[in-house]
């Protein structure tokens, strides 16, 4: 199903793989190739003539994992600046770093909607490229290996420091579609999407 996908997406001008690192919104060193999801929602939405652009992941992930298809959609956040502000201000106590935490996704990165639309966008676009209807109840089935990664430019110390506030952040998201919506550092990227 996925080469199928790769295929369509490449013969409509939609494919544009390149190294994570060298995304537009990148937080990660990783030279792990993947599609450049803005750029595949730029084209498709240009040439649609679509007004309001949904919001969407930075990349993503298409792979064929032990019998088992993965699609992982990637969103990058830079939070340095933002926990550095947090130490500056003194609100480094639970309740703070998790409200703060909690408006930053919801307002400024849009999480939920990026989620929703990311999502959306990928069936739309398969469907008009052409995919057969086979694709959709795979796409929902367990065959299909959803998830939602969220890369966090964050030192290790913070991400540790402050794992029960996004821990708590992440419960919030587990009634998604996705079989997994997770928080990971940049630098753990590299570890969990190893260059094959």
């Amino acid at each position: 199903m996925l080469t199928e996908l790769n295929t369509l997406l490449e013969s409509n001008g939609l494919l544009v793989k390149k190294p994570i690192c060298d995304l537009v919104s990148s937080c990660c060193n990783s030279q792990k190739e993947v599609i450049d999801f803005d750029v595949l929602k730029d084209k498709y939405c240009k040439r649609r003539g679509v007004k309001k652009m949904p919001k969407s992941a930075d990349a993503l992930l298409l792979e064929d994992i032990q019998e088992k298809t993965r699609i992982t959609f990637v969103e990058m956040k830079d939070l340095s600046v933002f926990m550095e502000d947090l130490k500056a201000n003194g609100n480094t106590d639970e309740f703070s770093v998790e409200q703060l935490l909690l408006l930053l996704l919801a307002n400024d990165f849009e999480a939920d909607r990026k989620m929703i639309d990311s999502f959306a966008l990928l069936m739309t676009v398969a469907k008009d490229c052409g995919l057969n209807n086979a694709f959709y109840p795979f796409l929902l089935s367990e065959d299909c290996d959803k998830k939602f990664l969220f890369v966090l430019k964050i030192s290790a110390r913070d991400f540790v420091r402050f794992r029960f506030q996004i821990l708590a952040i992440k419960k919030r998201f587990d009634y998604w579609v996705f079989g997994e919506v997770n928080f990971i550092t940049a630098n753990e990227f590299d570890r969990r999407y190893p260059i094959e």
